[in-house]
C-alpha cells in the first residue's frame, strides 16, 4: 500500500471508531434512562411534596396567638418588656388611646388560652383579653331603593365624581348586618323635613295618643304630631 492510499484508510477507520463509540453511548443512555412512568411519578412527587419541613417550621407558618394585655397604671415600659421577654413573646402593637394596653404576640407556639394563663396572674397585669376578629366579608349587601343612592358618596364611595374609593361609612355592609329597629327613635335637628315623602312617611315618629300635645306659654299648643317645629310662626 503506497502512502497516498494509506491516509484515506486511516481517516475512514477513525470515523468508524467514532461512530461505534457514539452508538455505544446511546445504548448506555437508553439502558439507564427512566421510563415515562418513572418521570410522571417523580413529577407527581414534586407536586405533592413541594417542600419538606419539620413541625417547628409548620408552627412558624401557622397563625400565632395574640392577646390584649392591659398593664396596671404605673407599670414601667422596662417592666412590661421584661415580662414579655420572660414569656418568650413580643409586643406586636401598642394601643395609643389606652395607656398600658398592649397587643402581645406569642413566639413559642402556645395557644391563646396558654398565653392568657401566662399573664393573668402577674401583679403588673390588670386584665388579659383574647383578640376577636369581626369580618363582614360573607355578607350580601342589599342596596336601598333610593334612585339617587349612587350619588351619596358618604354612604358608598366608588370614586364617583372624582372622589376617593372607599372613603365612606360602609353603609352597605352595615345594612347587610341589620336594617335597624322601629323601637329606636332618632332625633334630627335640621331646618325641616318633608314627612310626607315616600322615603320617610312609613318611618316618621308619631306622637302617641297617651302623650299630650306640647304647650308653650307664649305660643300656645304646638302641633308636634311628627316632631317639634322650633321656628316661630311667620
Amino acid at each position: 500500500m503506497n502512502r497516498n492510499n494509506f491516509l484515506p484508510h486511516v481517516a475512514l477507520a477513525l470515523v468508524i471508531i467514532l461512530i461505534a463509540a457514539f452508538a455505544g453511548q446511546v445504548r448506555q443512555w437508553r439502558k439507564h434512562r427512566p421510563s415515562q412512568g418513572q418521570v410522571a411519578a417523580r413529577r407527581w412527587e414534586l407536586r405533592a411534596y413541594p417542600q419538606r419541613s419539620d413541625s417547628s417550621d409548620q408552627r412558624q407558618t401557622a397563625q400565632k396567638a395574640e392577646v390584649f394585655v392591659h398593664f396596671k397604671t404605673g407599670t414601667s415600659a422596662e417592666a412590661i418588656q421584661n415580662l414579655v421577654t420572660r414569656f418568650h413573646d413580643r409586643i406586636e402593637d401598642r394601643v395609643e388611646c389606652e395607656n398600658g394596653l398592649e397587643l402581645i404576640e406569642d413566639e413559642q407556639g402556645e395557644s391563646v388560652a396558654e398565653v392568657i394563663a401566662d399573664y393573668k396572674d402577674s401583679p403588673d397585669v390588670e386584665y388579659v383579653e383574647e383578640v376577636y376578629q369581626i369580618q363582614a366579608d360573607g355578607l350580601n349587601p342589599v342596596l336601598p331603593n333610593d334612585p339617587r343612592f349612587e350619588d351619596q358618596w358618604a354612604l358608598a364611595n366608588t370614586g364617583q365624581n372624582g372622589g376617593t374609593e372607599g372613603a365612606d361609612i360602609s353603609a352597605k355592609l352595615a345594612w347587610a348586618a341589620t336594617k335597624g329597629s322601629d323601637k329606636v327613635v332618632v332625633a334630627v335637628l335640621d331646618s325641616g323635613v318633608d314627612y310626607n315623602h315616600f322615603d320617610l312617611t312609613n318611618n316618621m315618629w308619631t306622637r302617641p295618643d297617651s302623650l299630650a300635645t306640647y304647650h308653650d306659654d307664649e305660643l300656645g299648643d304646638i302641633n308636634d304630631e311628627h316632631g317639634f317645629n322650633a321656628s316661630p310662626p311667620a
